[in-house]
């Protein structure tokens, strides 16, 4: 019997609660529940599946096998073992020491991630931070012959390779990196905190529960929210303590279905009309001031990301055709219904 679950907690109000319904539907799908569907209600994500609400926190909490996401080509990622980013340094760690065989993939990612840097500063790619700027490609293209397969999702996620160039895809940053917060490496610190070895395992229920839910009865974790959530970032109005008060309230488990849903957004290399190879993204386009008055010509924005919202049920797999780049149109047509297109600008 099928459960109509509406995900209070991953409203399309933020780009996090839309990219976390998505990694939900997307985690579900592929290690839970086949027949998992996923529709849009307004701004309100329904789940519809054969497990309540209840059972699903706890098989989060209890058997979710996170996706392997590790970016050693980026300084902040805790691969760079120079004291520098040590909370990164310190998750990275704390996922290599455990035992948990759930988060058996994630091992070997970070393990290939380790032979990459040793092998990138021995063929002398090694800079300042971590590489030199000219050999980030090199470096990527290390990773991709490197890590496992079930790794790789997060490369063409990241980045694309096309000839000598590197092409970010606008959704992740500058290669995961959003100014000083690096992705990955907080992706990984929250994982640590709900099923590390040093796992907060009385609140680890509670948050998945709330993430999902939208209850704000439990305390949050105190830290860098980044773009996805920006209502979370702290500041002069985040606390009565005023703008001395600048981290924000972080739940764990939204960062970690916000990079899942991330998965679902691969870059690639494409070339149209006879032009030289470039680099395209699911639903992202290119911004310009044309058209408003009171914008400079100068200004500059890495794009916008119009993102499709669906009335009618819609399983992983049909979702999956839609944000390919080569079936969206037919998709879009004969699979999925279109209700609205959410807009967000990325940072800059």
């Amino acid at each position: 019997m099928s459960i109509q679950i509406p995900l209070r907690g991953l409203r399309a109000t933020t780009l996090g609660g839309y990219l976390s319904a998505l990694g939900l539907l997307r985690i579900l799908a592929a290690q839970h529940n086949t027949t998992t569907w996923l529709r849009w209600a307004d701004d309100l994500p329904v789940l519809t599946s054969a497990t309540s609400i209840d059972e699903l926190a706890t098989w989060l909490v209890s058997s979710y096998k996170p996706s392997p996401i590790v970016s050693p080509w980026n300084a902040g990622s805790g691969f760079a073992s120079n004291g520098k980013s040590v909370e990164a340094e310190r998750a990275v760690a704390q996922i290599e020491n455990s035992h948990d065989p759930r988060l058996a993939v994630l091992r070997e990612a970070i393990t290939a991630g380790r032979e990459v840097v040793a092998e990138g500063r021995a063929r002398g790619w090694a800079g300042e931070s971590l590489w030199a700027k000219q050999h980030k490609q090199s470096v990527i293209s290390l990773c991709r012959n490197t890590f496992p397969d079930e790794a790789l999702p997060w490369i063409d996620v990241a980045a694309v390779l096309s000839g000598p160039d590197v092409h970010f895809n606008p959704v992740a940053g500058t290669g995961g990196n959003f100014g000083r917060q690096e992705l990955s490496a907080t992706y990984l610190q929250h994982l640590a905190l709900v099923l590390g070895p040093e796992a907060d395992h009385s609140h680890a229920a509670a948050w998945v529960r709330a993430a999902l839910t939208g209850a704000e009865d439990i305390p949050y974790r105190r830290g860098a929210v980044g773009q996805f959530d920006p209502g979370r970032a702290g500041g002069v109005l985040a606390s009565i303590w005023g703008e001395p008060d600048k981290q924000g309230f972080v739940n764990p488990w939204r960062t970690i279905l916000t990079c899942e849903g991330l998965l679902l957004f691969a870059s690639a290399a494409v070339r149209r009309n006879a032009a030289e190879p470039g680099a395209a993204w699911p639903f992202s386009v290119h911004a310009t001031p044309i058209g408003h008055p009171t914008a400079s010509a100068r200004e500059t924005a890495k794009g916008e990301i119009w993102a499709p919202l669906w009335e009618r049920p819609a399983n992983l797999g049909e979702l999956g055709r839609v944000l390919s780049r080569d079936q969206v149109v037919v998709s879009v047509r004969s699979l999925i219904q279109i209700i609205e297109a959410r807009r967000w600008r990325p940072a800059r």
